[in-house]
């Protein structure tokens, strides 16, 4: 059991856990799963289709293990969050979809090396990339802080 602790102020984790569900919502709908870029050859259908159905399940595993941790009262709080090792990791998969997901909706006219060096002017952002970036920031600071503590 690792334990997760993220302090955050009450407007960022309001501002950001509201658009991290959303996100997390959108990319549990139907058609989220890119299911043509990850599919193998279409040669075996039945490989096909049973390793469509893994990458699905995975997926949606993932996404249910952010969405547990973002939907708990002590997340972006002082006090810790107890999480289970392995779902610490499907946490780390499932906040990289979203974040993808933020970059791609949110984020797309902000430049790469800005995005990862920390060199985006807040103030001079559009509300709905301030919001896009504080969320991406808080789900960038939670896979650091699990990378952390599962290396340890």
């Amino acid at each position: 059991m690792i334990e997760l602790a993220l302090p955050l102020s009450d407007s960022v984790r309001a501002v950001a856990v509201l658009l991290l569900e959303d996100v997390l919502r959108e990319l549990s709908g139907q058609d989220s799963f890119d299911e043509v870029r990850y599919a193998p050859p279409p040669a075996d259908p039945d490989l096909h289709e049973t390793w469509l159905e893994g990458l699905r399940e995975d997926h949606a595993s993932d996404l249910a293990a952010v969405r547990r941790l973002v939907a708990h009262a002590d997340f972006g709080s002082e006090t810790p969050v107890s999480i289970e090792p392995d779902q610490a990791e499907a946490a780390l998969r499932g906040l990289t979809a979203v974040r993808l997901r933020i970059r791609e909706n949110q984020l797309s006219d902000l430049p790469d090396s800005a995005m990862e060096g920390g060199g985006v002017e807040f103030d001079t952002l559009l509300p709905v990339q301030q919001q896009g970036y504080m969320a991406y920031a808080v789900a960038a600071a939670t896979q650091e802080r699990i990378i952390c503590l599962l290396e340890t």
